[in-house]
């Protein structure tokens, strides 16, 4: 039998800024990325949603509009409400799965501290 593989990567825009909660002694940190299509331009974008637990302090960093590149593996959430089934799709990113590429557009202040600090690299 063939063993399995679950490893996706992803680059795209933060649509918000994340949230962070607490899950007994952990955090969880959850964001979405927009993904453009680069074969087809006028497709609408594919919006992935992210969580990572344990993050790090790349968060401090991570604006809504920051270009990113995001690493893990696709897992599924399943919940029923008013008797429906529901199931979505989710990326749970790795710690070390993050990545800056780049700055909200209209830049900012942040960028010069990012360098600074980390060289876009966690």
């Amino acid at each position: 039998m063939a063993s399995s593989f679950n490893r996706c990567i992803f680059v795209g825009n933060l649509t918000a800024d994340p949230i962070i909660n607490e899950v007994g002694e952990n955090q969880v940190a959850k964001w979405s990325i927009a993904v453009n299509d680069t074969y087809r331009k006028e497709a609408p974008p594919l919006y992935i949603e992210c969580e990572c637990w344990r993050p790090s302090k790349v968060l401090d960093y991570m604006t809504k509009g920051v270009s990113i590149l995001v690493e893990g593996r696709l897992a599924v959430d399943q919940w029923e409400k008013d008797g429906v089934r529901k199931m979505k799709n989710k990326l749970v990113v790795q710690t070390n799965g993050i990545q800056l590429l780049g700055t909200p557009k209209g830049g900012g202040s942040r960028e010069s501290s990012l360098e600074e600090d980390f060289a876009g690299r966690f």
